[in-house]
C-alpha cells in the first residue's frame, strides 16, 4: 500500500514536472516571437516624450510620416522624414545605436534617423525635437547612396522666414524657391538668371502660423527648396556640392530642430532667443531721424565731384533734411585700388567739409573685389601677398604661393581676386586702407556693397580660416564692415544679428508689382525684422530705375510714404526731378513725409530699437500685424499693412491709380485713431475701406 501511494506520487510528481517543463518552453518561444518582431519588423508609431506630452510628435516609421501636435491635440504640421529614402522591407528602432530616452531608426544601414524630444520645462506649451540623419555608404552603389532630405508640409499653415528673394511674398510660401544651395546670393546679377535664387539676406529660421518653428543646424551642407513648381512642401537636403567646403570628407549629415508652441509669436520668441543673438546696440541716431542720399539710382556711374556738389546743392536749394551724402559707384580710378579719380574727384576734401558744413556725414561705396588690372592686385602679387585674398586650393603640394581664386562680380568684364575676410591680415590691410582714405578725406563711414557667398570663386577655393558653411563669408564680411560705426550700411545679412548695422535691401526694380517692385517693400521688411535685423534700409526710393527712365511719378510718391515709417529714409531720384516752379507738389509731399517721419515715427523708432536691444527677448521695430495678434487668421497674411513697435499701425497705397484701400484694424478690444483726423477712431478686429489722396499715408496710434 505504501509502495503503490510512493509510486502515485512519483508519477504525479514526473507530470507536474513535465508540464513545468513544457510551460518555460512555451514562455521562452513566445519570447523569442517577442524579441524577433521587436526587432525583425518596423515599429509603427512611436509617441515621444514622457506621459504628459505624449502625442506632441509622432513617427511612423513605414510611411515615413511625422505630425506635430499641439497642447490642444491638433495637428498643426506633418513631414516626411527620409523622403527619398528608398522603400525597403524592414526598419527597426535600434537601442543599440542610441542614448537612452531616444529613438533611433536603422533602414538596412543605409542611414540612421534619431529622434530626441526636449522637455522645457520653463517654457508654457512648449516642445521640441531634435531631428539627427546619419549616413552609411560603405558597400552601396551610386544608385543606393542616400542623402538626408525631409520635406516639410506648407499648406496647412502660412510660413514666415528663410531667405530674402527677388520677387518677395508674406507669407513666404505664397512664393516659391528651387531646390538649391542655400546660399547667399546676388540675384541680379547676369540678368534674369539669378532671380529664382536665395538672395542677400537669410537665416535658418522657419515659424508658421500654427505656432511651429524649425531651426536647421549651422554645419549642415543645406539645400533647400520652398513650394517649388507650387508642391506646397518645404523641402531641405544636405549634400556636398561644390559650394561646400568639406576638407574632412564628412558624409551628408542632417540636423535640425523643430518646436511647437501655442502660436507664431511664441515659437519665434523662444527660438530666435535660443539659437540668435539681439543687436548689441543702435546704429548712427541721425540716420535714424533723417534720410540718406545717394548718387546710384540719379547718376548710375556717370558722377563726378560737380555732379555730387550740384546735388548737395539742391537739396539746400529745396529745404530738404539730410543724414548723410552718399558717393556711390565709380569714383576709384580701377575696382579695388580705394584711391580717388583726381580726374572726376580733384578736391574730395573739399566736397567731405562741405558736407559736414551743412550738418551732414559723408559715406563712400566700397565692396571687397579687386579687379585684375588693378595696381593694387598687380603690386601685391608681386610681392607675394596673394594670402590677403581667397585663394586657389592647390591640387597637391607644391611648395609655391598661392593662386588666388578669381571670380566674376558685376563691375568689371574682368576676373577679380575675393578679399579673404577670413585672414587677420587681410583684414587688418583693408581695413588700415579705408581707414587712411577716412582719415586724409575726412570721410565719416562707408557703404559696404557685396558680401554674398556666391562669389566665392567657383573652383575649389581655400580661406585661412576654413567653412563648414559658406555663408560665414557673408557674417565675417558684416563684422569687418561694423568697424566703421553706425552709419555703416551693408547689403548682407547671415547670423550677424548683433552688429549695429543698416542692412539695406536689394536694388529694387522701379515698378509696382511683385517682381522686385513696390509690392515687395513691406513683405521684405516684415522678413528683415523677423530674422533678426530691425535696422532697415528699404533701398531708394522709387527704385533704381534700370531702365533709364524716369520712375512713375504716382510710383515715386507711394514709394515715399512707406519709406517714411521705416527706420530709415534714401533718397537718389530727386523730387524736384517731377517739376519745378509752378508744379513742385511732389516737392511739398516729400517735405511732408519727412515731418511726419521725424515728428511722428522717429520717436517711436528709437523706443522700439531699445526695446529690441534691451528686451528680454527680442522684438522687432516694423511688425507684422499676427506679433500683436497671433492668432488672428486675417492677420497672418496681411502684405500690405505693418505695425510701428505695437503704436502705429501703416496701412499704404500699393496699387497704381487707386486713393481708397481696405484697412484690416487688428486687436480685438483695441481702437485706432486716425492721424490724419484724431476724430476718427476704428475698432481693432474690423475692415474699414479708407481714403488716401496721393500726398498722404494712412496711419493710426494705438489707443
Amino acid at each position: 500500500m505504501g509502495d503503490e501511494k510512493r509510486k502515485g506520487g512519483l508519477k504525479n510528481w514526473s507530470t507536474k514536472r513535465l508540464v513545468l517543463l513544457a510551460l518555460v518552453v512555451v514562455i521562452l518561444c513566445v519570447g523569442l516571437a517577442i524579441i524577433t518582431w521587436w526587432f525583425a519588423k518596423p515599429h509603427y508609431w512611436v509617441w515621444l516624450g514622457e506621459r504628459d506630452f505624449r502625442g506632441t510628435f509622432e513617427y511612423d516609421a513605414v510611411s515615413k510620416q511625422l505630425i506635430v501636435r499641439n497642447e490642444t491635440g491638433h495637428e498643426v504640421q506633418r513631414a516626411t522624414l527620409g523622403y527619398r529614402m528608398p522603400k525597403v522591407e524592414w526598419t527597426w528602432d535600434d537601442p543599440w545605436i542610441c542614448n537612452e530616452g531616444d529613438y533611433c531608426f536603422d533602414w538596412e544601414r543605409r542611414g540612421v534617423l534619431s529622434l530626441v524630444y526636449e522637455e522645457l520645462i520653463e517654457e508654457r506649451n512648449l516642445h521640441c525635437m531634435n531631428v539627427t540623419w546619419q549616413v552609411n555608404w560603405e558597400g552601396r552603389t551610386e544608385q543606393e547612396t542616400f542623402y538626408p532630405y525631409d520635406c516639410f508640409d506648407t499648406t496647412r499653415a502660412h510660413w514666415y522666414g528663410g531667405a530674402e528673394v527677388f520677387s518677395q511674398r508674406w507669407p513666404v510660401n505664397n512664393g516659391s524657391g528651387e531646390m538649391q544651395p542655400y546660399i547667399t546670393n546676388d540675384y541680379l546679377s547676369w540678368g534674369t538668371s539669378n532671380r529664382d535664387r536665395y538672395g542677400s539676406v537669410m537665416e535658418r529660421l522657419f515659424v508658421t502660423s500654427e505656432g511651429v518653428g524649425i531651426v536647421i543646424e549651422e554645419d549642415v551642407p543645406l539645400h533647400l527648396s520652398l513650394n517649388a513648381s507650387g508642391d506646397g512642401r518645404m523641402c531641405i537636403l544636405s549634400n556636398y556640392t561644390f559650394h561646400f567646403p568639406n576638407p574632412r570628407g564628412r558624409l551628408p549629415h542632417l540636423k535640425y530642430s523643430i518646436c511647437v508652441g501655442e502660436n507664431a509669436r511664441q515659437v519665434h520668441e523662444y527660438m530666435y532667443h535660443r539659437y540668435y543673438r539681439q543687436p548689441s546696440g543702435l546704429p548712427a541716431d541721425l540716420v535714424l531721424k533723417r534720410p540718406i542720399w545717394s548718387t546710384w539710382a540719379r547718376y548710375k556711374k556717370d558722377i563726378n565731384q560737380s555732379v555730387v556738389l550740384e546735388m548737395a546743392a539742391d537739396i539746400v536749394y529745396w529745404n530738404m533734411s539730410a543724414s548723410q551724402i552718399e558717393i556711390d559707384d565709380f569714383w576709384e580710378t580701377r575696382y579695388g585700388e580705394l584711391h580717388f579719380n583726381e580726374t572726376k574727384f580733384p578736391g574730395p576734401k573739399d566736397m567731405f567739409d562741405y558736407f559736414h558744413q551743412k550738418g551732414w556725414d559723408g559715406t563712400v561705396w566700397v565692396h571687397p573685389f579687386t579687379n585684375i588690372d588693378s595696381f593694387t592686385f598687380e603690386d601685391n602679387a608681386a610681392f607675394g601677398e596673394p594670402d590677403y585674398w581667397v585663394s586657389q586650393a592647390p591640387q597637391k603640394a607644391t611648395g609655391q604661393p598661392d593662386v588666388p581664386g578669381l571670380t566674376k562680380w558685376w563691375c568689371g568684364t574682368q576676373y577679380a581676386a575675393l578679399l579673404d575676410v577670413t585672414n587677420p591680415l587681410a583684414r587688418r590691410w583693408f581695413v588700415s586702407r579705408l581707414e587712411e582714405l577716412r582719415t586724409n578725406f575726412t570721410i565719416d563711414s562707408f557703404k559696404f556693397d557685396g558680401g554674398e557667398a556666391q562669389y566665392l570663386p567657383d573652383v575649389n577655393y581655400r580661406t585661412y580660416n576654413t567653412y563648414t558653411n559658406p555663408n560665414y563669408y557673408t557674417r565675417d564680411y558684416a563684422e569687418m564692415a561694423a568697424i566703421f560705426g553706425g552709419q555703416t550700411e551693408v547689403r548682407v545679412g547671415y547670423r550677424s544679428q548683433e552688429l549695429p548695422l543698416f542692412v539695406r535691401m536689394f536694388d529694387k526694380t522701379s515698378d509696382w508689382g511683385y517682381d522686385n517692385g513696390l509690392k515687395t517693400l513691406i513683405p521684405t521688411a516684415l522678413l528683415f525684422s523677423i530674422l533678426g535685423y530691425p535696422y532697415i534700409l528699404p533701398d531708394m526710393i522709387g527704385g533704381n530705375a534700370y531702365d533709364g527712365q524716369l520712375p512713375d511719378r504716382e510710383l515715386y510718391i507711394r514709394w515715399m510714404a512707406i519709406s517714411t515709417f521705416m527706420p530709415t529714409m534714401q533718397f537718389s531720384i530727386a523730387p524736384w526731378q517731377y517739376g519745378a516752379g509752378d508744379d513742385e507738389e511732389v516737392i511739398r509731399i516729400a517735405r511732408k513725409f519727412l515731418e511726419i517721419h521725424e515728428r511722428d515715427v522717429y520717436p517711436q523708432l528709437v523706443t522700439f530699437a531699445n526695446e529690441a536691444v534691451n528686451g528680454r527677448r527680442y522684438a522687432p521695430i516694423i511688425r507684422p500685424l499676427w506679433w500683436e495678434d497671433p492668432e488672428n487668421i486675417l492677420a497672418q497674411t496681411i502684405d500690405d499693412e505693418f505695425l510701428v513697435g505695437d503704436q502705429i499701425l501703416v496701412a499704404p497705397i500699393v496699387e497704381r491709380g487707386t486713393t481708397t484701400r481696405e484697412v484690416y484694424f487688428p486687436i480685438e478690444g483695441v481702437s485706432w485713431q486716425d492721424a490724419r483726423d484724431r476724430g476718427r477712431v476704428y475698432r481693432g478686429g474690423e475692415y474699414r475701406t479708407i481714403r488716401v489722396e496721393l500726398d498722404e499715408v494712412a496711419y493710426f496710434y494705438r489707443n
